[in-house]
């Protein structure tokens, strides 16, 4: 038998590479070269810690956070202003 568990994460570009969190699991993260790698890392590692907690009967944490995004209108002078970041796919 399997457990399907669903999070939310978030990736973000640092100075030097990218890292990802899950904001349901504190203090578990990923880093990466790329978006896809800091996904990678942040997989293995949640993986690893939810099996060490349902092999030592630990509750399991719940799926609380969601995503969503806004759109805001600005005047065309703050639009030219705004740097716009580059987006690369997540694998």
């Amino acid at each position: 038998m399997r457990l399907i568990m669903r999070f939310a994460i978030i990736i973000e570009k640092g100075q030097r590479n990218y890292g990802a969190y899950a904001p349901d699991i504190p203090g578990c993260i990923g880093l990466g070269a790329t978006p896809a790698q800091a996904r990678k890392d942040l997989v293995n590692g949640l993986v690893a810690y939810l099996r060490m907690m349902a092999q030592d009967g630990d509750p399991l944490p719940v799926a609380a956070s969601t995503i969503d995004h806004i759109d805001i209108d600005l005047p065309v002078t703050a639009r030219k202003n705004a740097r716009r970041p580059r987006r690369q796919p997540v694998g």
